[in-house]
């Protein structure tokens, strides 16, 4: 699937015969429902391809700037459905994506959803730097129901729900098996990623029966400080929660601060049996060995006041993010930023005592909220262009281009044109490349396509890079290039090599 497979009709039923694979090829998102209701999808599995892909499905997307989905959009009488729809990235072939499902959507059922980050698979197929994926499910639609769910291995949090009156009934997890060291899985003041993340801004959810299960056996020292991260609110209930370690690494809590540590050398589970914002109470001990799961009663005792936990951001790309609420204070403008080498200090007028959404990526992923009229990105990549905005409940600031190492912020309505050559490297097929491009910019556009145009020795062969780590999607010779399946609105960053040479990255979107 080179070109998005978009659900634009209310009531419209996809289902896949013989459980149909379709996987994603030039970093393609493969089906896309769009604010409509009453969709429902079945028997399906969606494989990430070798070149990163933002999502492998989306349901629902922004409208025109920022504001929510629209009010008919969404039916809780006629929902839409995925059942028996499944996402894998990694095993049959070394595969890529940022996310697995995202539901910006309101009133979703998922049912029997399973979204793997895989564990096993073929030779060359799985591993920490190959089939990379940060988050499995990030739901950021209002009820949204999931009965039967399944996600694991992914790299950050595996689940992300910052969505309102969210509901799970059975939820499974592995965390993921093979991260190098401490240091590259969430080091710090919070170590390791939860498996179930609720948004910290979410007043109302609850989950009912959540297993999380550790097994770290690249490096077995390895540390979750908890399996479930949640606001302390009443809002917020969880209800018989466990955290089993399989023979490598620890879980030290089950959900934010309480329950006991995973037991060990032993595969054998912990207990929280009620969470509640209102009432937390202290965790529970692990049974014997011989006692059967889902025996041990809750122990009561005074109740326990949990401040909310403060994590680092999810750099996800989330491919739509719809706005969150946040507190009013005018809306943020004159976006711009100065660089070092590795970071991006991010500087907008508004006012100061406001709170503001951080967004970076093609898709505008919310990375951080801050208080007052400036933020710092740091671990970045020099030479690579980084897209970032900033928003509140008044309004959205444009995107502008920022690339480490002193180059100038962009608006992303005009791309930049002195950046340093990216010489990211890549296979190559087909003839080597062989004219050296110049002058790269944007010839012509549809409502899913970009065609570019550079100049060189027309009869020479040349490589399309696109993304801010400039991934190889396709070799051409002559001077046009047209990329399918994109989505109105979303950045996208692309430069072009050849002979050794490879243009400054410039910062598209269809407009």
């Amino acid at each position: 699937i080179d070109q998005t497979i978009r659900i634009d009709r209310a009531d419209t039923v996809v289902l896949g015969l013989g459980m149909a694979t379709l996987t994603a090829l030039n970093g393609a998102v493969p089906i896309a429902v769009g604010d409509v209701k009453g969709v429902s999808v079945s028997g399906i599995m969606i494989d990430a391809g070798p070149v990163n892909s933002p999502a492998l499905m989306t349901i629902g997307g922004l409208r025109a700037g920022g504001a929510p989905p629209c009010g008919g959009c969404s039916d809780p009488g006629d929902p839409t459905l995925l059942a028996d729809v499944f996402f894998r990235v990694g095993g049959p072939h070394a595969g890529r994506a940022t996310l697995g499902l995202v539901v910006n959507s309101d009133n979703v059922v998922l049912d029997d959803i399973w979204v793997w980050r895989a564990d096993h698979g073929l030779p060359g197929t799985v591993g920490w730097t190959v089939n990379t994926s940060a988050t499995g499910l990030a739901v950021h639609g209002a009820h949204v129901t999931a009965t039967g769910l399944f996600v694991e291995h992914f790299q950050k949090f595996n689940v992300v729900w910052d969505g309102e009156n969210g509901k799970t009934v059975f939820f499974q997890n592995e965390m993921p098996y093979d991260p190098p060291n401490q240091a590259a899985w969430r080091p710090g003041a919070v170590r390791g990623w939860a498996a179930y993340k609720v948004g910290d801004s979410v007043q109302n959810h609850e989950l009912w029966g959540g297993g999380s299960y550790i097994y770290t056996n690249v490096d077995p020292g390895i540390h979750a400080d908890r399996a479930f991260e949640v606001p302390v609110r009443p809002g917020v209930r969880m209800h018989d929660l466990l955290t089993v370690q399989l023979l490598a690494g620890l879980i030290d809590h089950v959900i934010n601060g309480t329950g006991a540590v995973t037991p060990g050398p032993v595969a054998a589970p912990s207990f929280v049996v009620e969470f509640n914002g209102g009432s937390v109470p202290p965790p529970t001990t692990t049974p014997p060995a011989t006692t059967p799961p889902f025996t041990t009663p809750p122990v009561t005792t005074p109740p326990v006041t949990t401040p909310p936990v403060t994590t680092p951001p999810v750099t996800t790309p989330p491919v739509t993010t719809p706005p969150l609420t946040i507190p009013p204070g005018g809306a943020p403008g004159n976006l711009h930023a100065t660089t070092t080498t590795s970071s991006a200090t991010l500087i907008w007028t508004g006012d100061a005592k406001a709170s503001y959404d951080i967004l970076r990526g093609e898709g505008g992923v919310k990375i951080a909220t801050v208080t007052g009229n400036s933020f710092t990105d740091s671990g970045l990549n020099a030479g690579t262009p980084y897209v970032y905005s900033v928003r509140n409940s008044a309004g959205t600031t444009p995107q502008v281009s920022v690339v480490p190492g002193g180059q100038p912020t962009q608006s992303t309505a005009t791309p930049p044109s002195t950046a340093p050559p990216v010489t990211t490297p890549g296979p190559t097929t087909g003839p080597p490349v062989s004219g050296v491009p110049t002058g790269l910019h944007k010839t012509g556009q549809t409502a899913t396509t970009i065609t570019l145009g550079w100049a060189g020795p027309a009869a020479a062969r040349y490589e399309i890079l696109r993304g801010e780590a400039g991934d190889k999607i396709a070799s051409v010779t002559g001077n046009s290039f047209t990329d399918i399946g994109l989505i109105t609105a979303t950045p996208y960053v692309y430069s072009v090599r050849g002979a050794g040479s490879t243009t400054p990255q410039i910062t598209l979107t269809i407009s």
